[in-house]
């Protein structure tokens, strides 16, 4: 009861901040549009970028733009900010694990945004463009649009559409071309860049859900869904040797924030989990403890794998079919690990780890021509899933053949 009651105020509270930026929305909109009665050569645009935070959501940084009077800043001075969600909406968590996490365009003050990142110890860095009336004009009516009611929402995609994505393709232009070095990567290294090591058991998560079509190299143009790739390449997007960039400098500089990674990382938790298992099966090879070990181990791989099927198959986030992880973190090891509470079922414990050797040594030898990335920790879980099998497989051949000795 307790709990529902600070749900319920937070929730009044968020609709409170809601209800008031989008009146601070609405003011500012209407200051927006007397800039088109007026001369635009006063106004400037620029792109934002923010250091990452301590959040794993923060991990990639930020990207906002900014419009303001050079002249007075305090006469205009505004943010548009593609990185706003609501915590609070009903069945997030559900929605964000389908990929339908829908995204909000707020404007809002240049001073509070700034300050929000600076209470953070997060580095801002902007970006002057170097863009004709016209192109200000058009751009802020854009903007406009976007920040109307019934257009202000969107629907988010980690890669092709979200904070950073939205402001380049505003300000993308026929007339320029990226004209720097181009770098050779793929979707999985660059979000493996910022999520590791800080984030290692997010890294695992990652790795974990996301298929074989992150590990194809991105194009220049869609290496902009991170931050600082964007603020990159706009450095070399040039027309007539021009680049769109005017001007560069910080407004807030400290060094980058460094998150303390926890002791126990996904590589060393499942090292621990493969020695107990080694020693609890080689060691004391008590039959009891041998089905307690399939239990967990088995129920929990299933449940890795229930989550990476329904990812792979129901939701709408991109780059997640196909996800060669499902050979062997799949449905069924849950059913086999709830199975062996069932006295019964137990004797046909043997043919599922025929069948589960049989599957995890293919994954193993089509490792070689299997497009994915494969983590540290899944080698780890696969090794202690094929010891179990090969020990469970042999202590059953050995008791068949002193048989028929």
């Amino acid at each position: 009861m307790f709990f529902k009651i600070i749900r319920y105020f937070c929730n009044q509270l968020f609709v409170n901040i809601i209800m008031k930026k989008r009146i601070i929305t609405f003011l500012l909109g209407l200051i927006s549009i007397s800039l088109f009665a007026q001369d635009l050569e006063n106004i400037e645009v620029s792109i934002i970028t923010c250091d990452p935070g301590t959040e794993i959501y923060e991990a990639f940084g930020h990207t906002a733009i900014r419009i303001y009077d050079k002249t007075n800043p305090y006469n205009y001075d505004v943010i548009y900010n593609y990185g706003v969600f609501d915590f609070y909406q009903d069945n997030f968590i559900a929605r964000f694990v389908k990929g339908q996490t829908d995204y909000t365009l707020a404007c809002q003050s240049t001073r509070s945004f700034f300050r929000n990142y600076k209470n953070e110890n997060r580095s801002i860095y902007e970006q002057t463009l170097n863009l004709t009336e016209e192109q200000k004009k058009h751009l802020i009516y854009k903007l406009e649009e976007n920040a109307l009611p019934e257009n202000c929402e969107y629907r988010y995609n980690f890669f092709f559409d979200n904070c950073a994505t939205r402001p380049y393709n505003l300000i993308k232009n026929d007339q320029y071309t990226f004209t720097g070095k181009i770098p050779e990567i793929t979707f999985r290294e660059m979000i493996m860049q910022y999520s590791s090591p800080n984030y290692p058991w997010g890294e695992f998560g990652i790795n974990l859900l996301i298929g074989a079509p992150a590990d194809r190299p991105a194009s220049i143009e869609e290496q902009n869904f991170i931050p600082f790739y964007l603020k990159n390449f706009l450095e070399n997007y040039k027309k007539d040797d021009q680049s769109i960039v005017s001007e560069g400098h910080y407004i807030y500089h400290t060094e980058t924030a460094v998150t303390q990674p926890p002791f126990i990382t996904p590589t060393v938790c499942f090292s621990i989990i493969l020695i107990i298992v080694i020693i609890l099966t080689f060691v004391l090879r008590n039959k009891e403890w041998n089905y307690i070990i399939d239990v967990f181990l088995f129920t929990f791989v299933g449940i890795l794998g229930c989550v990476v099927f329904y990812v792979s198959f129901c939701s709408e986030h991109p780059c997640v079919f196909p996800n060669y992880n499902i050979i062997w973190a799949n449905p069924l090891q849950l059913l086999f690990g709830l199975s062996l509470l069932i006295k019964p079922l137990r004797k046909y414990t043997t043919n599922y780890h025929f069948f589960n050797e049989f599957i995890l040594f293919i994954y193993i030898f089509a490792l070689i021509v299997i497009p994915q990335y494969i983590s540290k920790s899944a080698i780890l879980i696969i090794f202690t899933l094929l010891i179990r099998s090969e020990f469970v497989i042999g202590q059953k051949l050995f008791v068949k053949n002193k048989t028929k000795k």
